[in-house]
């Protein structure tokens, strides 16, 4: 089996690529600072003549990551794009709700008041999954609701089959510096319950999907960047793009055998590995 490359840098790729997709969290920041290295890397890239959008597993609006990806120094003069879950929801339920007058009820399960990914869009919440004609996964509250208690919630509706859009797959979150279950948890069971689940987000397709649509790169010119074996990595094989797999976080201390084991799991082998010194 041929080994990943290893490289130093990100932007040593820049030959190669003309569409650079990086993952935000774990990759050019960690929710609080910004990696070291990172706004050069992509300002490098940038300078070379690449295309640089951040593709992003959130819950919330592209508009929402682009601020606060710019408080971070990745404002737009670095950053073409953001693609976020949350956009692409928007924007497939803006395209489908287009398509009648109906108001469409709504359960919206997600973290604090946010509702930017139902805003402007003819629906109405309900606090009832039986209620609902869509639901919504937004993002989960650990600190609020077990597990047991979001699929006591759902059950009606996963008897029913009502249709749910998860718009963030990631099964597990950081909360508080300690890992809890995500929103893709909660999907999951509701899937496994008898509901029926539209994943949107890393690794599925339909985020891909926007971004090789809005960019119209030859998939051979793109390049996907992420800490994340079973979402970036995943994303990006089925996609058709290459990939760069960031050993940092809970990879950090993984030798390549580790590695190897982790790529076996997921079926996935990224292209080339940086690791963060």
């Amino acid at each position: 089996m041929v080994k990943p490359v290893s490289i130093k840098a990100v932007d040593d790729l820049v030959s190669k690529f003309d569409l650079f997709l990086f993952d935000q969290y774990g990759v050019l920041h960690n929710g609080v600072d910004v990696y070291e290295g990172m706004i050069d890397c992509v300002s490098r890239i940038k300078k070379a003549g690449s295309l640089v959008a951040v593709i992003s597993n959130s819950g919330k609006r592209a508009t929402y990551n682009a601020q606060r990806l710019a408080k971070f120094g990745f404002g737009p003069e670095l950053i073409d794009a953001v693609i976020s879950s949350g956009e692409v929801a928007w924007e497939k339920l803006k395209g489908s709700l287009g398509k009648g007058d109906a108001t469409l009820r709504v359960l919206y399960l997600g973290q604090g008041d946010d509702r930017s990914a139902i805003s402007g869009l003819p629906v109405v919440e309900v606090n009832q999954a039986g209620d609902a004609d869509l639901i919504i996964i937004n993002g989960s509250e650990p600190e609020c609701y077990s597990l047991e208690d979001y699929t006591k919630l759902l059950a009606n509706a996963a008897k029913s089959k009502t249709l749910a859009y998860c718009t963030n797959p990631d099964r597990l979150s950081l909360v508080g510096g300690s890992v809890q279950y995500g929103p893709g948890q909660i999907a999951e069971n509701y899937e496994l319950a008898g509901g029926r689940v539209k994943w949107i987000g890393k690794p599925h397709a339909a985020i891909y999907e926007f971004a090789l649509d809005k960019f119209n790169v030859p998939v051979d010119r793109v390049i996907c960047i992420g800490d994340s074996v079973e979402h970036d990595i995943c994303g990006a094989k089925a996609a058709g793009c290459s990939s760069v797999l960031c050993a940092t976080g809970i990879l950090a201390g993984m030798n390549d055998a580790e590695l190897e084991s982790l790529y076996l799991q997921y079926d996935a082998k990224p292209s080339y590995v940086v690791r963060r010194s």
